[in-house]
C-alpha cells in the first residue's frame, strides 16, 4: 500500500468573497461597510455545520481509488463513502468540512485502506440549513445558509432588504434548550419548554460599521418590525409623520421634521398630545421641554410666536 504524505485541506466552494476571508482566518468588515469598532451587541460567529441534503465533494490526493466525487448527505445525517466498517455510514451531520476530513482520514487508516491519506472535502451544495426572514422586508420567507459564516446583512440582502416602512432595529430570535438544531418558527409547538433568546440590532449601527453584522445559525428567526411613527407639526420645516427612534427626544423629533423655524417658532411653548388608552383619547402632556422623550403616535406641536 502506497505511503502518501498527510495533507489536509478544506475548500468551501460557492462562498462570497466576504465568507472566503473568514475561511482564510481573516476578519473582513461587513460588506460595503467600514470596519466595525470594538464593543456593541454581537452573536458569536459559527462555522457552517453540515446537515441532511447537503452535497459534499470528497477526494483523496493521488489515490485513483478515491477520485473527486459528489456524496449526498442522507436524511439521517450520514453518507456512504466506502464499503468498510468505519465508512459505510459516516455520521457527518453537525460537523464542519474540516471535521469530516478527519473522520474519513481516520476511517481509512483504521480499516487498513490507506496508511496516510490526504483527504479533501468540499461543501459543494448548501441545502440543509435555513433561517426565516419576516416583517418589513421585500421577500418574506426562508433563506438558505449558503456560506460558512452567513451574517444578518447577507440574509437581509437575499430577502430584498428592508422596506421603507421598516423600523430602526432588527430582531434575531434563536431557540435554546431544544438540542443542537433550532426551529424555523418561534411559535412552533417544538418550542414548548424551550428558551427563546431575542437580540435586537440597530440597522444604523450595522450600516455605519459601529458593530459587525451578527452571524446566523440554522433555525434563526429574523424579524424586521414596522417603524413606529409620531407626528410633528406647527413651525417646523417639514411637518408630518416621522419614524420614532429609540430614546428620541422632542428636539430630535423636531430636527427630523426639518428643524424649528427660527423666526417664528416658540420653543418655550412646545406641546405634546399623547393617546391615553384608559380614556380612549389624546391628552396634553405637561411640562414639555426639548429633552422630553417622545412616544409612538405622539403629536408634537411647535407653536408660533405671539405677536406683541
Amino acid at each position: 500500500m502506497r505511503q502518501v504524505a498527510a495533507l489536509v485541506t478544506v475548500v468551501l466552494v460557492g462562498l462570497t468573497p466576504h465568507a472566503r476571508l473568514h475561511a482564510q482566518g481573516q476578519t473582513p468588515p461587513p460588506l460595503g461597510r467600514p470596519p466595525a469598532q470594538a464593543g456593541g451587541a454581537s452573536i458569536p460567529l459559527v462555522e457552517y455545520k453540515i446537515g441532511p441534503r447537503d452535497m459534499l465533494t470528497i477526494s483523496v490526493y493521488k489515490e485513483d481509488l478515491f477520485p473527486e466525487k459528489l456524496y449526498p448527505v442522507l436524511a439521517d445525517g450520514t453518507l456512504f463513502f466506502y464499503p468498510t466498517a468505519s465508512l459505510t455510514a459516516v455520521k457527518v451531520a453537525g460537523l464542519t468540512a474540516q471535521e469530516v476530513q478527519e473522520v474519513i482520514k481516520k476511517g481509512l487508516m483504521k480499516d487498513g485502506v490507506l496508511t496516510a491519506p490526504a483527504v479533501q472535502v468540499e461543501v459543494s451544495a448548501f441545502r440543509s440549513q435555513q433561517v426565516t426572514v419576516t416583517g418589513e422586508v421585500h421577500k418574506l420567507g426562508t433563506v438558505l445558509l449558503t456560506a460558512d459564516k452567513m451574517t444578518l446583512f447577507d440574509a437581509l440582502q437575499k430577502a430584498g432588504g428592508p422596506t421603507t416602512d421598516a423600523g430602526p432595529e432588527i430582531q434575531i430570535r434563536r431557540a435554546k434548550n431544544i438540542g443542537e438544531k433550532g426551529t424555523l418558527n418561534p411559535d412552533d409547538p417544538q418550542l414548548l419548554g424551550a428558551t427563546l433568546e431575542t437580540k435586537s440590532f440597530s440597522i444604523e449601527d450595522i450600516n455605519s460599521g459601529r458593530i459587525e453584522a451578527p452571524a446566523l445559525q440554522d433555525g434563526d428567526f429574523i424579524y424586521v418590525p414596522k417603524a413606529e411613527k409620531l407626528t410633528v407639526g406647527g413651525e417646523v420645516g417639514s411637518p408630518g409623520s416621522i419614524t420614532l427612534l429609540p430614546g428620541m427626544t422632542v428636539i430630535e423629533a423636531i430636527r427630523k421634521a426639518g428643524g424649528a423655524k427660527p423666526a417664528t417658532a416658540a420653543m418655550n411653548r412646545l406641546g405634546i398630545k399623547r393617546y391615553d388608552p384608559t380614556k380612549a383619547t389624546f391628552v396634553e402632556v405637561k411640562n414639555v421641554t426639548e429633552a422630553t422623550l417622545v412616544q409612538a403616535n405622539d403629536v408634537v406641536t411647535v407653536p408660533k410666536k405671539r405677536i406683541g
